[in-house]
């Protein structure tokens, strides 16, 4: 797929997965009385989300980078366990950039 193909593959199902993601927590929050489903769609949504996280790396890569990056970090997208360590950085760092000092918010 070419460049810009690609841009306006991954701009189309960016809202999607983040729906998914959505979609999934709103319905954990419903379910206060069965902790042990909420949790299972808890942590679908977090896949969902850590899913948006990982195609955003996908566009920001620089295009002459892309062709020798995109399979790793396609492979990220399917594989559940690297999309959660994947989420779980991000979080991480945007928590040391909120207590870094000299670094607004």
């Amino acid at each position: 797929m070419k460049h810009d193909e690609r841009l306006v593959f991954l701009a189309e199902g960016l809202p999607i997965i983040l729906e998914s993601a959505h979609g999934l927590w709103a319905a954990s929050q419903q379910l206060s009385t069965m902790p042990r489903e909420a949790d299972v769609l808890r942590n679908h949504a977090e896949e969902e989300a850590a899913k948006v996280l990982i195609v955003m790396d996908m566009v920001r890569c620089p295009k002459k980078l892309c062709a020798s990056k995109i399979g790793v970090m396609v492979n990220w997208f399917y594989d559940h366990l690297a999309s959660t360590d994947i989420c779980e950085r991000h979080f991480l760092e945007a928590d040391a950039c909120r207590t870094t000092p000299g670094i607004r918010r």
